[in-house]
This record gives structure tokens, C-alpha cells and sequence, in this order.
């Protein structure tokens, strides 16, 4: 978004199982004022919104169903 940098990388792996292992780094780097303060007051909000977006991407890739369709 924009005031913020992201950078995003993520990797999947087997388990002996047979499921997959998703891994996923993020890092926010806030570029104004703005970004700087809301990254101080509330980084719990970055990490809520990282994990809804991991769930929403595990529903999508697990049922076929996208947030574009709900």
C-alpha cells in the first residue's frame, strides 16, 4: 500500500506425511510518518492481516474457493 514497503517470500515443502508446509516471511517497512507511527502503535494489526491472508490463500488452494467470489 502506499507509505509502506512490503517484501513477501514464501516456500512450501513436503512432510513425510504428504501434506504441504507453507512458510511465510513478511517484512513491512514503513516509508512516511503516517506508516512509521501505525507500525509503533498497533504491529499487531500487520500480523492480522498476514494470517487472514494466509487463510484465505490456504481456503483457495485447498477448496477452490477465492475471496474474489465471496
Amino acid at each position: 500500500s502506499k507509505g509502506m514497503h512490503n517484501i513477501q517470500e514464501n516456500y512450501f515443502e513436503s512432510t513425510p506425511n504428504g501434506h504441504t508446509k507453507w512458510t511465510s516471511k513478511s517484512e513491512f517497512m514503513p516509508l512516511g510518518f503516517t506508516s512509521k507511527l501505525l507500525t509503533g502503535v498497533m504491529p499487531s494489526a500487520f500480523k492480522k492481516q498476514s494470517l487472514q491472508y494466509m487463510k484465505d490463500f490456504k481456503n483457495f488452494a485447498e477448496n477452490g474457493i477465492s475471496v474474489a467470489n465471496a
